[in-house]
């Protein structure tokens, strides 16, 4: 059985792209399956090397990065045609599969994967709202869906929440939107110290992710004796000297690993950016079984305050941060309850074992 796995928007070491497309090559290896892992032409050379010491194959496919903005000019119409019969040329491409994943489905993808000659039966997730990346994503879905549906190509469609699904639903006409579980794996905590003692900031530092408040935050949190553990892929913080109480993550290879190690968790996300999409940092910490502070009004606070686990922020701010991670210390024992039964309701529902077999399940219908 081979799977090949396209994903545009991996090009570095680092982010929900390369961590979701590692693991779940790793767990189709494990299975025996071939697996050949399709990104984008530009991707840094370790990202290569990550993928071919896990024993798959790595095809740098797509001269399209998912996240470029198409200079759209005076026929916008025309310039995304030629993107997507360029990246439909491009899957046709490829050696044969039984399936084709698309971890992070985009719609420019979906309509490239509509216009491929023959092409396997193919699951994809979809993370945000199709006009997310450019202002046609949703002609490109809607488009999409259209020739899907008149080919009868065989597409499994999951979102990653709910919202997610209803949005896109809108623009999919007849091509449903299902349920997926999320591919995140790794051990949880089940042992809390009475107050938290180590407090974690993960994920690809980015102006969306908070990377302004950082350096602050942890100087802060340092004053007050807490020891820092920051995931630095791009070593943006490595210039800033050393303290013996943090502790700099070039690469975390099991991310809930990672996290199970600290006490708490701070997501400092850019609230605007974050009220239709869910963060993978926090579903991570969920997964983790680790207590987290993360701003009110966004989708991953929305789905995660009945837990317990969490404080919510208001104020975008050092100030207003360090405010709920304080008050989510002051009653430490209780959070960390509802962050033990929040691993345990998520390992119900999600988990890598449980895409992997949900994978194996689709080419077994499909064949």
């Amino acid at each position: 059985m081979r799977i090949t796995i396209l994903d545009h928007g991996l090009a570095t070491r680092t982010g929900h792209h390369f961590d979701y497309c590692h693991s779940i090559a790793g767990g189709l290896l494990q299975k025996g399956v071939d697996v050949n892992v399709c990104v984008f032409q530009g991707a840094q050379p370790e990202v290569g090397d990550a993928f071919r010491a896990l024993g798959c194959t790595f095809t740098p496919a797509f001269s399209q990065f998912a996240y470029a903005s198409p200079q759209f000019g005076k026929h916008p119409h025309q310039l995304l045609d030629a993107i997507a019969q360029q990246a439909a040329a491009e899957m046709a491409g490829l050696p044969g599969a039984d399936l084709w994943l698309f971890p992070t489905l985009t719609a420019d993808h979906l309509l490239a994967f509509s216009l491929t000659p023959n092409p396997p039966p193919a699951l994809g997730m979809v993370h945000t709202d199709p006009q997310a990346l450019h202002a046609l994503g949703g002609r490109a879905w809607a488009q999409g869906g259209d020739n899907i549906l008149q080919r009868g190509l065989k597409v499994r469609i999951g979102a990653v929440d709910p919202l997610v699904g209803d949005y896109v639903q809108t623009y999919s006409a007849g091509l449903p939107i299902g349920a997926m579980p999320l591919p995140v794996r790794g051990p949880s905590r089940t042992h809390y110290p009475a107050l938290p003692r180590t407090i974690g900031f993960f994920g690809h530092q980015r102006p969306e992710r908070g990377i302004a408040l950082i350096p602050d935050l942890a100087r802060q949190l340092l004053a007050l004796d807490y020891e820092v553990v920051l995931q630095d892929t791009r070593q943006q913080f490595q210039s800033r000297g050393t303290h013996p109480r943090l502790h700099l993550r070039a690469f975390a290879s099991d991310l809930c690993a990672e996290m199970a190690a600290c006490d708490l968790v701070v997501c400092p996300m850019d609230r605007k950016n974050y009220t239709q999409r869910l963060s993978g940092i926090v579903y991570s910490a969920v997964a983790s079984g680790v207590p987290f502070v993360l701003p009110a009004g966004t989708l991953s606070a929305i789905r995660t305050q009945a837990l317990g686990a969490s404080c919510a922020y208001v104020e975008h701010t050092v100030e207003g941060i360090l405010a709920a991670v304080q008050k989510l210390a002051a009653s430490y024992p209780a959070h960390a309850r509802g962050a033990e039964r929040g691993a345990r309701l998520f390992r119900e529902q999600h988990g890598l074992d449980r895409f992997v077999q949900m994978l194996l399940d689709e080419v077994a219908v499909t064949h």
